[in-house]
């Protein structure tokens, strides 16, 4: 769907077999229903129906199945396990998209007799370019480029409809049979070229996950008016141009552009790149926010850059990461023709999983018939395992690099994964062993550990407030800590709750809920939006005064001792480096640094 595959779906295909009108007319054929099976059907009609709170991809995908009715731990493992690999490769795609988009709207100018040499640099400074202006939020991005793209489907549809009226036989192409034919007919060698066709349909697993930034509406309202009926158009303006001059197929969009109007259209269509690239982009910040939020990912600093939708993100490390990975891989292919070349195969491996999740929750969420089930499944698997297949050819030509890049991610994940869950069990674990709650002293209205209570001692008390954030599922793990290490907690405590709603900025009458469970302690609730800052003392001031208070904070620390399994440790001791560096919660309140103690406890693993 990209500006890239205009340029290279034909081309692609017609290395692979010789060009002949029929073929030509198969071909488009074969690329017009796949634009209206997976793009159109499957997602616009299917899987955008599968939102979770309005946020779109494989991760609110597995949130919507693991909701739905009660699994088995297997079940749940292995929806997690397919969620991580295709968030993975989606990843993976995140750094090929913009490589491949900016590259080849460059080496358009060779046309105009540009240099060779000329275009990795200046495709170069046009990446970094979009990538120093994330901070800026998608919104900004597209308030500006909004009118670019209307204005350049506008020209490859006008563009498609004055060759059409060339011929306008090209139209025969809708029907379905010219695509089996041509498959058929030209036997293996035209089922590889299937690889070369999937390239139209690169960027849809990206348009699910924008919608969280986007919103479902206006990207399903976008592609069914604008952009599905203008690549169209364009495909079967270029299929009537080579159907008569197949020597065109080489550069086929720039080819078809008359002379006088080349250079509007070149500035458009590296526009268009740019802005391409910015929805993969988004869609990679989308998804790891996602996966930080179901504890898939380590914590990462991000910022929310619009106060309208709660899916707008930044986050710097991911995007000097992801920008990084792209220059390298234009500086390794040095041209598009090369990256095509490795590209898609990750982007199949997402289509593929996300048919099976989604059936899944057709299932178990909307609980349709198992016909339905099946026959949704097997109809969409078997041309996306078609697909596949072909695209499995590329290896050799470079796709094991996206497969490398693809499973690089995926490891993160699951060692994220397998580590938090192992941890999580000894926290719990050195809970119960330590078993220290919040209690009332009978006649003294004091907090106690609950062992001392049956020993009848009690906790010395020093002046004070002290508030312990907790968790939502129970007593401070801050306090038990506490308390454990000093025998001790002060004469006022406070057992403070902070959640994030997925609004822009929570009403003040709202914000607050307090429980006062006895004269020297409260448990206060607090609510913010994710646009505001976490301005802790401020949201409570008429309520207690923390401005002289302590605000305890826990964190745990990773150990990885030799008690696991010799072949499991190199994964945790990435865990426990992913783990010492990635951002905690104490970083996001805006409360002074004298105001806050922060509670270390080593966790072994």
């Amino acid at each position: 769907m990209t500006k890239f595959a205009l340029r290279y779906v034909f081309s692609t295909i017609f290395l692979i077999e010789a060009a002949t009108p029929d073929r030509v007319l198969g071909a488009c054929s074969c690329i017009l229903w796949s634009l209206f099976l997976i793009p159109t059907l499957k997602y616009i009609i299917f899987v955008f129906r599968a939102d979770h709170h309005g946020e779109g991809g494989t991760f609110p995908l597995r949130s919507l199945i693991l909701s739905a009715s009660p699994m088995s731990r297997g079940g749940r493992i292995l929806v997690t396990l397919m969620a991580i690999t295709s968030a993975g490769f989606l990843l993976g795609d995140g750094a090929f998209t913009p490589a491949v988009s900016v590259i080849s709207a460059v080496e358009g100018l060779t046309v105009a007799n540009l240099p060779v040499s000329y275009v990795l640099p200046i495709a170069i400074v046009i990446l970094l370019i979009l990538f120093l202006a994330q901070f800026i939020g998608v919104s900004k991005i597209g308030f500006t480029f909004g009118p670019i793209m209307l204005l350049w489907f506008f020209t490859i549809g006008a563009l498609g409809i004055y060759h059409i009226c060339s011929d306008p036989s090209v139209f025969r192409a809708f029907s379905p049979h010219y695509a089996i034919l041509y498959i058929v007919g030209n036997g293996f060698r035209g089922y590889l070229t299937l690889s070369a066709v999937f390239l139209c349909m690169t960027g849809v697993e990206a348009m699910y996950a924008d919608i969280g930034q986007l919103t479902k509406g206006s990207v399903t309202v976008s592609w069914l008016v604008i952009v599905y009926p203008s690549l169209v158009l364009q495909y079967l303006g270029q299929t009537a141009v080579f159907m008569t001059k197949p020597d065109l197929i080489g550069i086929p969009f720039f080819n078809i552009v008359p002379t006088p109007l080349f250079w509007p259209v070149m500035i458009l269509a590296t526009l268009a790149t740019v802005i391409a690239s910015q929805a993969m982009i988004s869609g990679t910040f989308s998804v790891v926010s996602q996966a930080i939020g179901q504890n898939l990912f380590p914590r990462l600093r991000m910022k929310h850059t619009s106060k309208h939708t709660y899916g707008e993100i930044y986050i710097p490390s991911i995007n000097v990461i992801l920008c990084i990975i792209t220059l390298a891989l234009m500086i390794a292919f040095q041209s598009s023709a090369r990256l095509v070349g490795a590209y898609g195969l990750g982007v199949n491996i997402v289509l593929v999983l996300t048919t099976i999740l989604f059936s899944i929750y057709m299932r178990r969420g909307w609980h349709l018939n198992w016909i339905f089930v099946f026959s949704f499944a097997g109809f969409f698997l078997f041309i996306e395992l078609a697909f596949l297949i072909t695209n499995f050819s590329k290896v050799p030509e470079g796709a094991w690099v996206a497969l490398v890049i693809g499973f690089a991610w995926t490891l993160i994940m699951l060692i994220w994964y397998y580590g938090s869950h192992i941890q999580s069990q000894e926290v719990k674990r050195m809970n119960d062993k330590n078993d220290f709650s919040l209690a009332k002293e009978n006649e003294n209205s004091r907090l106690t550990p609950s062992e001392d209570i049956e020993m009848g001692k009690a906790l010395v008390h020093f002046p004070g407030t002290g508030a312990f954030v907790s968790s939502l599922n129970g007593p401070p793990v801050a306090f038990n800590y506490f308390t454990k290490a000093t025998g001790a907690c002060p004469a006022n405590v406070i057992q403070l709750t902070v959640k994030i709603f997925p609004v822009p900025v929570v009403p003040e009458l709202d914000r607050i809920r307090v429980t006062t469970m006895d004269p020297s302690f409260m448990h206060v609730h607090l609510k913010f939006g994710y646009f505001e800052k976490l301005d802790i003392i401020g949201a409570l001031k008429e309520v207690v005064d923390l401005e002289n208070a302590t605000i305890y904070i826990s964190r745990e620390d990773v150990i990885v001792t030799h008690k696991r399994n010799f072949l499991i440790r190199p994964f945790l001791y990435i865990y426990e480096t992913m783990n010492r560096n990635s951002a905690h919660a104490i970083e996001d309140y805006k409360v002074p640094s004298q105001n806050i103690l922060e509670l270390g406890v080593c966790v072994a693993l």
